[in-house]
């Protein structure tokens, strides 16, 4: 990529970025000074502003270093680290001080997290959850992040729970849309994935097969049905969301992440592994292949949110590339 337009690139990501969070925080004002179609107007101009960012920061990093990203944000957390002034202040500047006080707490909590990730991503591809345990809360009132179970309120603002954002190892709806595919893009990545498994697994010994890395972390086999039972999942939900224009309930009857278990996968070979994989793709894309712009729209509800089959659908394609890429690391590493 031409220096110049990466320059480029990089202006639009520093604009955007800064932009969104100066565009929605005006438009809180607005709606407070009764200005709402100023609102509506900045709000959308942020969301723009945010699309055009994030589409320039894709072209300038389609693949990703983990702890150098992590001392980039240890780095920047060091630059809005500055001490809180005292003395006589008026009542804003209380209010500012206060803020700022927490800002601080919040800063520290997250330089802990990450440098307990950069530790052990030190000695393994990925953070491991014994590490940083495997949900974070992040509260939208002053951005503490909380480890484990989701507490009744926040610990350092008291926010109750409907205020804390949930972070698990993989996202599949989010407010963002992160992971954008269109339908076609869909189909298409759906379609390769059973051949891209079946490569990523030729010649694997049994050994290798059920070799876990860590005993917390999955062995392949488990990594492999575990994408036949998302597979299952999303035909589960998907249907009643095609049935009728109605939004309509969407429930999980089981933990997504543990659905493999108790169901004998773990005495298939990995040549029985890809072939039920590529049965339940195959119902999958005989589900999606046809659909219109509308069905592709249906809406159902889930706690929080509303998810389209769309959404679904970004959901199984994402989350294929991303375990096939593990288990190809995991291959790789014997």
């Amino acid at each position: 990529m031409e220096k110049s337009v990466t320059e480029a690139l990089r202006r639009e990501v520093a604009i955007g970025g800064q932009a969104y969070v100066r565009n929605l925080s005006a438009a809180e004002t607005a709606v407070l000074q009764g200005q709402f179609n100023v609102a509506k107007i900045l709000r959308a101009a942020g969301h723009t502003q945010w699309v055009l960012a994030m589409n320039a920061a894709r072209l300038l990093q389609p693949r990703i270093d983990g702890p150098q990203l992590f001392h980039a944000i240890l780095d920047e957390l060091d630059l809005t680290d500055g001490g809180v002034a005292t003395g006589e202040a008026g009542d804003a500047d209380t209010v500012a001080d206060a803020i700022l006080e927490r800002n601080q707490r919040v800063s520290e909590q997250l330089r802990d997290i990450l440098q307990r990730g950069l530790a052990s991503l030190s000695s393994n591809p990925d953070v491991l959850e014994k590490d940083v345990k495997i949900f974070l809360y992040g509260c939208y009132n002053c951005g503490y992040l909380i480890e484990g179970e989701q507490p009744a309120q926040c610990p350092l603002c008291a926010a109750p729970s409907a205020e804390l954002a949930k972070f698990g190892p993989y996202y599949n709806d989010t407010p963002q849309h992160l992971g954008r595919l269109l339908p076609l893009e869909m189909l298409v990545s759906l379609a390769a994935a059973p051949d891209n498994l079946a490569a990523a697994v030729q010649g694997i010994s049994d050994g290798a097969l059920t070799r876990k890395p860590t005993p917390e972390e999955w062995a392949i086999w488990e990594l492999m049905a575990h994408l036949i039972e998302t597979d299952r999942l999303f035909l589960d939900l998907t249907p009643s969301l095609l049935a009728d224009a109605e939004v309509k309930p969407l429930v999980f009857r089981e933990v997504a992440w543990k659905t493999h278990e108790g169901k004998g996968y773990e005495s298939w070979s990995a040549a029985q592994l890809v072939a039920g994989f590529r049965q339940t793709r195959t119902e999958v894309l005989d589900l999606l292949r046809d659909l219109t712009p509308d069905l592709w729209s249906r809406w159902g509800s889930r706690p929080g949110r509303i998810t389209s089959v769309l959404d679904l659908g970004r959901w199984v394609a994402n989350h294929d590339i991303g375990h096939i890429a593990q288990i190809r690391r995991q291959c790789q590493a014997g």
